[in-house]
């Protein structure tokens, strides 16, 4: 004889009783900029499932006790047979009136029988150093509780990063722009710009171009897992060329514009 959709002689597990793990629970997380380069404390908000205070995480009404399945005969499984040429075949199925539980049960008025109902609450996340938009945090057991007992499953927490007025993430590089007048372009200068930590100041060598991008070694994002694992500060750099001059400045350029062609300045 052969069994076909089922195990002949073998009772199925119960449904009901078998603890199952607890699914994972998705939330986001908005960091401000710096946060996520340093890492942070936060605070997360999490809706999941908690075992019902009422029945304790059995689905069974307080004060009832499961009885025997009508239908099956508590053994949780039907079967139906069908005579063939070849012989006999078998077909076994859960039972459909308990689940395959092989009792039924009065569900508590709480959960409706789920044994779990939804809860919120508030967990600390450590935010490590290095994170950016779109990372992921999985922090293990902390999703909702499994059925019957049923281990919790891990909560995912996904990263979204507010953009910086000044600065912006590259990787692990920090990228800023910073304007100096055509002057200081060709004689150099100090400037300060914005940084991670604050104002830094940098050397502009004389005679840089437009467009040239100096680099603050070290002084970026450090790497995920590895804090001591920096990128670099990487600066743009604009020459601002005015549009108008007064009069004096004319005389001025043009007198620098004579001296670098080789001819006699008027005094």
């Amino acid at each position: 004889m052969e069994s076909i959709g089922g195990f002949d002689g073998m009772g199925f597990r119960s449904k009901r009783g078998r603890r199952v793990q607890g699914p994972d629970e998705q939330q986001e997380l908005c960091l401000e900029f710096l946060e996520a380069i340093f890492g942070a404390s936060k605070d997360v908000s999490v809706t999941r499932l908690e075992n019902c205070t009422n029945c304790k995480g059995s689905g069974i009404k307080p004060g009832t006790k499961p009885k025997k399945c009508r239908k099956c005969g508590g053994k949780g499984q039907i079967s139906s047979s069908m005579f063939t040429p070849l012989g006999e075949f078998r077909q076994v199925f859960p039972c459909n009136s308990c689940g395959g539980a092989g009792q039924s049960i009065t569900t508590c008025n709480t959960c409706r029988g789920e044994g779990r109902v939804r809860k919120k609450t508030t967990l600390r996340l450590e935010v490590p150093a290095g994170v950016q938009s779109g990372n992921q945090i999985r922090v293990r057991s902390e999703g909702s509780v499994g059925r019957r007992g049923g281990p919790r499953g891990d909560l995912v927490v996904s990263i979204y990063v507010q953009p910086h007025q000044h600065l912006k993430r590259d990787g692990n590089n920090i990228r800023t722009t910073c304007k100096i007048s055509y002057i200081d372009a060709i004689i150099g200068t100090t400037v300060t710009v914005p940084s991670i930590t604050g104002k830094a100041e940098l050397k502009i060598p004389a005679g840089i171009q437009p467009d040239t991008t100096l680099v603050m070694a070290r002084k970026g994002a450090p790497a995920l897992g590895k804090p001591n694992n920096r990128g670099d500060q990487l600066v743009h750099i604009q020459v601002d060329i005015p549009r108008h001059v007064s009069g004096e400045e004319r005389t001025l350029i043009e007198q620098l514009s004579k001296l670098r062609h080789g001819q006699p300045i008027n005094v």
